[in-house]
């Protein structure tokens, strides 16, 4: 409270562009970036002007921010990103898929902060989950592989989309 990560005009917005952004890029790859045709949304920051009147410090960005974004294919995404929240765990780090043949859990269990990724299938009839075994996950693979293609001086795998940006 009260540093750059506060104030709007250095850190440049809350949590939405702090941690919203990175899960809804997530979300929208997964789902194959389908065309938006309507979005809804809306912010505040009632928690974090509170705690930031009684501390005297500086608070001018959001701690929420919702969305809800309709596509052509007929899917929905509803984003939340928070720093502040009345919930039971502190971290809440989630992307959730829903669909008609299967679902996906990618998220980050707060408690050991280990990723956990499940995939949700029907076959012949029965449910499954497939788990991801987070303890042979290489952890850093992002950074790791973006760091070598640097070294390496080729593109980064996965390769941009035509027409998206970095």
């Amino acid at each position: 409270m009260g540093g750059w990560f506060t104030d709007k005009k250095r850190s440049g917005g809350g949590a939405l562009i702090d941690i919203g952004v990175h899960r809804l890029d997530l979300a929208l790859w997964l789902m194959g970036y389908p065309e938006p045709i309507t979005v809804s949304g809306a912010t505040y920051s009632a928690l974090a002007d509170r705690v930031a009147a009684d501390q005297g410090c500086a608070f001018d960005v959001e701690d929420l921010a919702c969305a809800m974004v309709r596509f052509r294919n007929g899917a929905t995404l509803i984003l939340e990103a928070s720093w502040a929240s009345n919930t039971r765990d502190n971290e809440h780090l989630t992307t959730v898929l829903c669909g008609d043949k299967g679902g996906l859990y990618c998220g980050m269990d707060p408690r050991t902060w280990k990723n956990v990724g499940e995939i949700y299938t029907e076959e012949n009839g029965s449910l499954f989950t497939k788990r991801l075994n987070s303890d042979s996950a290489p952890q850093g693979g992002a950074m790791n592989e973006f760091i070598s293609s640097i070294v390496e001086k080729r593109p980064p795998w996965p390769p941009l989309k035509k027409g998206s940006s970095a």
